[in-house]
């Protein structure tokens, strides 16, 4: 489901790179510093370390041999290097990075195992942090299309991030990084806006078969997507672009 770069990258790769910056500059964190990149994805969080924090060294770490071949192909550097390897049991020495994060994954794995490894990896003192997208509020992009799915389908509930994803939430972001033994744990909102040239254009944003929204539209017959796409195109301006906010909740935390 998350495996296909190109396929993510056409989603929602866009907004991922647009955000990881202000991330960054939320962490403002000294360089030279050693980082692991927790399920890296496609290298959009790496590149904005690469790019912005003068790193000592960037390791990404992905379950998907397909995100690490992009996120390699974004990052030719020498100081970045990319491992297939899972959240929830790193192969990595105890103490061995000053920082570790995990850009839009905590509500794809175990996370409260994945911190858990993180707090392992992290030197005392080192900052472990993360952020989401806010699947319950407004992050348009998916909320619009979940309130839609559920105005006609029941069944979009047991697929609904919104619903699911109780990791994404400012209050319980902050929870976690407690529980896996943070402190001076603080929580940031990012929003920002996209913009599709038609409402028929956000609609097709979906055939990228990426996420929950994929794995719920394959369930459907032809007729039921019909009904879907009437009630979701509905409720936007049938001319111009239609323009979406998107909001990111990031957590920080110091390794104790």
């Amino acid at each position: 489901m998350w495996n296909d770069a190109v396929g993510y990258e056409t989603y929602v790769g866009h907004w991922s790179r647009a955000v990881a910056p202000r991330f960054l500059a939320w962490l403002a964190l000294p360089a030279r510093l050693r980082w692991l990149d927790v399920a890296c994805g496609t290298g959009a969080l790496t590149s904005a370390i690469l790019t912005g924090c003068d790193p000592e060294e960037v390791v990404g770490l992905d379950s998907s041999s397909d995100y690490l071949a992009s996120a390699q192909g974004s990052c030719r550097e020498p100081r970045a290097r990319f491992v297939v390897g899972d959240a929830n049991a790193l192969s990595v020495s105890p103490k061995s990075f000053d920082v570790s994060v995990s850009g839009l994954a905590l509500n794809f794995i175990a996370f409260d195992r994945a911190l858990a490894e993180q707090h392992r990896v992290v030197r005392p003192g080192g900052t472990i942090a993360a952020y989401v997208w806010d699947y319950a509020g407004e992050y348009e992009f998916a909320r619009r299309f979940w309130d839609a799915a559920l105005s006609i389908d029941p069944r979009a509930a047991a697929f609904d991030p919104g619903r699911k994803a109780t990791i994404c939430r400012e209050q319980n972001l902050q929870e976690a990084l407690v529980a896996a033994g943070c402190a001076g744990v603080e929580t940031c909102v990012f929003d920002d806006s996209g913009a599709f040239p038609s409402r028929e254009a956000y609609w097709h944003t979906f055939d990228g078969r990426q996420g929950s929204t994929f794995e719920y539209l394959s369930l459907l017959t032809d007729e039921q997507r019909i009904r879907l796409q009437a009630s979701l195109l509905s409720t936007m301006d049938p001319h111009g672009p239609v323009k979406l906010k998107i909001r990111a909740l990031a957590v920080k935390g110091l390794r104790k």
